[in-house]
């Protein structure tokens, strides 16, 4: 670590990530204090009702993780971040997704809730911490954070963390148009596995698209269910999923990439490439036709309308 007289400016990401930390200090060292000071409601008005079902009967423990997780946590990663520390970027990410799992639990555990919008205003700055942590991670070889998270077109344990708490956004709506969790029965387990997946929209059309090419679980769970899944996006939606043949996939995965940048690490084109150059590289990339299934007992009526 270089003394301070010689240490350089701090970088624009990195003065982001001191901001975002120390703001999530703050409030979760306030939230954590107000909580074990009144573990039965009496600071913040919370009913012990909401606790029903989970292992507490006060709010005093929850306060007391919320204080020394995302309260203390915070302030030590923000350390690293003014002292320049290499291990600053990966701990930055580990406090976005902290502040994601915290979160995660919170919805399972009392439901998700705007009024007010303390829920949805932190899942933004945990999706913005963690977004902020990646790049920085990433800085000086854009895409290699990303592709080590899926090595070997599978997801190591830190992107199918991500993918949890993904799915866990998609699903309440939070994303809107631009995230939904994809229900589909895995073909081995028989269980119902959940993931979150950024949308085409081509010609007033949904597309769900594989950035991780042909080898992945999820597509051929899809393709062993006959295409029947279930998309979450704020309401529970019975879709069919049709196969999209290489010859017309080019446009989709166009728009695909430019509402994905997460993708765009695993795709060998750049966004803005023409779709002469996506048309050579779809047949690798396979794309699915979201088909709504139309309400009613027994029905398997579709509709391509989005």
């Amino acid at each position: 670590m270089p003394p301070a007289s010689s240490r350089s400016p701090l970088s624009r990401i990195a003065k982001a990530a001191l901001a975002l930390d120390i703001l999530l200090s703050l409030g979760a060292l306030g939230g954590g204090a107000a909580l074990m000071l009144g573990p039965r409601g009496e600071i913040l008005p919370l009913p012990l009702s909401a606790l029903s079902g989970s292992p507490f009967d006060t709010y005093f423990v929850p306060g007391l993780i919320l204080f020394a997780v995302l309260g203390i946590g915070p302030l030590l990663v923000a350390r690293l971040v003014w002292l320049q520390n290499r291990f600053a970027p990966p701990a930055t990410v580990v406090v976005g997704i902290a502040l994601l799992v915290w979160l995660a639990v919170e919805i399972a555990i009392v439901g998700y809730s705007d009024r007010p919008p303390l829920q949805p205003v932190y899942l933004l700055l945990g999706a913005t911490i963690t977004t902020v942590g990646l790049v920085w991670q990433a800085s000086g070889h854009p895409g290699d954070f990303t592709r080590w998270m899926y090595r070997g077109g599978r997801p190591n344990r830190l992107a199918r963390l991500l993918n949890q708490v993904g799915a866990t956004m998609g699903s309440s709506g939070i994303g809107g148009n631009r995230m939904v969790a994809l229900e589909v029965v895995g073909r081995k387990s028989g269980r119902v596995i959940s993931l979150p997946l950024v949308p085409a929209y081509v010609d007033g059309q949904r597309y769900l698209v594989s950035m991780l090419g042909e080898d992945v679980a999820w597509v051929r769970n899809v393709r062993a269910a006959g295409g029947d899944a279930v998309l979450r996006h704020g309401a529970r939606e019975k879709v069919r999923l049709e196969e999209v043949s290489p010859a017309q996939r080019a446009p989709i995965l166009k728009d695909y990439l430019s509402r994905a940048p997460g993708a765009r690490p695993h795709i060998p084109l750049d966004k803005d490439a023409p779709l002469s150059e996506f048309a050579k590289i779809a047949a690798s990339f396979p794309v699915f036709r979201v088909l709504a299934i139309a309400p009613g007992p027994g029905s398997d009526a579709v509709t391509s309308a989005t």
